[in-house]
């Protein structure tokens, strides 16, 4: 009966450890908050804190970054109730008339759980591990100076890929000219191929796309090494990408039953297409508005996937202060040591649905799955029932031979 017993709570445990989520007990919305620098320029900045465990407890902000300074805190110490699912906040920056050091600067707004014996703002001693919402105030470099972006397309042999290249001009001058060299380069660092891109000019303060094609023959891990001249100048940038299946796969996307202003939830369907469980499974969402600027970035729970097997992960978005119009979305799944899965999404929100098109598809919406086949959690419950079943079996045959 001893071996019985631990069988069954062997199962038990498992079962269990696969139900209980892992949360952050805090969260904060937005992540990330871009604006143009402009001299004496003042703004009120709107911030949320999730009440994740929707439990009691006190929270307070504190300010780090090269804007620190220029940051003034609406409220340093708030108090959340098991009843609020958020509370909002919000920040004042006011810049001063100019600003030394030219591309990104950056002004942390840091929210830490206090112990709950904390009673004053000063007593951070204990504090838990925080969350954090970047300012980012993006300051001209004079002259002419691009940064670029490299987005690829996922596709099997044989099928084209899609290199699109983002310029984004940063500079206080035009850009007249700008153009890419995209060399694939193989796993032994091999050159495939060489693509040229599409050439146009891009004013300051602008962004412009040029993109490029190629048709793999066979599958595997690529480099593409990328090489930008606009005008006189010239920068680089390089990418692994993967042509052909994946270990995890994302399947699907779908939002339902959304209101804009509301918390949108993601459920993203993946398969683990490889012959042995996959550790630390989970997806991160990346949300950008048409200026390039930062308007979500989430992440569902982590999971082990079963070989084979398909599973649903959960992700929110917080849309308030979020406008209907069009969006583009990087969808990562992460797994085992750095591995990912990376699909880019064109976003459109609406009052009431929010739908992706993956780059380079037709397709309006990716449509649902209302079935998950092969769920862990009901895998785990039939093994359960199986080992019981059979020591019940083996006992009774036991006790009818004495």
């Amino acid at each position: 009966m001893n071996k019985k017993i631990t069988f069954t709570l062997i199962g038990i445990f498992i079962i269990t450890s696969f139900l209980l989520p892992s949360i952050s007990a805090i969260g904060i919305s937005p992540g990330s908050t871009t604006i143009n620098f402009e001299p004496n320029k003042e703004k009120e900045i709107q911030f949320k804190i999730l009440n994740n465990e929707k439990k009691d407890m006190k929270v307070v902000f504190n300010v780090e970054g090269d804007l620190a300074q220029y940051i003034t805190l609406h409220n340093i110490l708030v108090d959340l109730k098991a009843t609020e699912e958020s509370k909002t906040s919000f920040y004042t920056v006011k810049l001063p008339p100019e600003l030394e050091k030219p591309g990104t600067n950056i002004a942390k707004i840091i929210a830490l759980e206090l112990p709950p014996d904390a009673t004053e703002e000063g007593n951070y001693i204990g504090s838990r591990v925080g969350v954090i919402s970047r300012l980012e105030v993006l300051v001209p470099y004079p002259g002419k100076y691009a940064e670029v972006e490299l987005r690829i397309s996922e596709a099997n042999p044989g099928q084209p890929v899609t290199f699109i290249v983002k310029v984004l001009n940063y500079g206080t001058e035009d850009i007249t000219d700008a153009q890419a060299t995209i060399d694939i380069l193989g796993p032994t660092n091999e050159k495939i191929a060489a693509l040229t891109t599409n050439a146009k000019p891009v004013k300051a303060k602008q962004i412009e796309e040029l993109t490029a094609q190629w048709i793999p023959e066979y599958p595997g891990f690529y480099n593409a090494a990328l090489r930008l001249r606009y005008d006189e100048k010239i920068t680089n940038t390089a990418k692994v990408f993967y042509i052909g299946n994946l270990m995890i796969d994302l399947l699907n996307v779908e939002v339902k039953n959304f209101k804009l202003g509301g918390v949108a939830k993601f459920d993203l369907l993946v398969e683990n297409k490889w012959n042995d469980i996959v550790k630390n499974v989970y997806a991160e969402i990346f949300m950008r508005d048409q200026q390039e600027s930062e308007v979500g970035n989430f992440k569902s729970v982590s999971t082990n996937l079963p070989p084979l097997a398909q599973e649903t992960l959960v992700a929110y978005w917080d849309t308030e202060n979020i406008e209907s119009g069009q969006y583009d979305a990087t969808i990562t799944i992460n797994y085992e040591d750095g591995k990912k899965t990376e699909k880019q999404f064109k976003v459109d929100v609406s009052l009431e649905n929010i739908r992706l098109s993956p780059l380079g598809a037709t397709a309006q919406v990716i449509n649902a799955r209302n079935t998950l086949k092969g769920s862990l959690i009901a895998l785990l419950v039939a093994v359960l029932i199986i080992i019981n079943l059979a020591w019940f079996i083996y006992f009774k045959r036991k006790l009818k031979n004495k």
